[in-house]
């Protein structure tokens, strides 16, 4: 096998060429993709726990603290002790996160248009669940 039809290589690149798009579309706001997820999540649930947001965008607790640091900053999440159990914290969005969050919602259909805009929809829907089974 040649070294770039490696899939490793050929993801790499896809993630590449992808994220430096993703990044233009974030520029405006001032966020990073890890904060547009986590705001993304949070437009859906109030009241989210760090573990359960770590949990679903699969990343670590050191990590989502940075990430929920400058949220919080950005005026744009409430951070608060969760109800059940004192020492972790519940997650909510605030007023101001909420309508950047409507502002945001129209990124994750324009980023799957650039990636796949020249596939059909079987194509997508196939790329879709062959790259979900890879990671989860």
């Amino acid at each position: 096998m040649q070294w770039n039809d490696c899939i490793v290589f050929i993801m790499a690149k896809s993630y590449q060429k992808l994220q430096g798009e993703f990044k233009k579309l974030l520029e405006p706001y001032g966020l990073t993709t890890l904060q547009f997820l986590t705001l993304a999540l949070l437009s859906t649930e109030q009241d989210v726990s760090a573990a359960d947001i770590c949990d679903r965008l699969l990343i670590d607790k050191s990590t989502l603290s940075g990430v929920l640091e400058r949220l919080d900053e950005k005026g744009l999440i409430v951070k608060r002790p969760d109800k059940n159990d004192r020492r972790a914290l519940s997650i909510s969005m605030s007023p101001s996160g909420s309508r950047m969050a409507d502002q945001l919602s129209q990124i994750p259909e324009t980023i799957n248009e650039i990636a796949m805009t020249s596939m059909a929809l079987e194509e997508r829907l196939l790329l879709k669940r062959l790259l979900k089974d890879i990671c989860v």
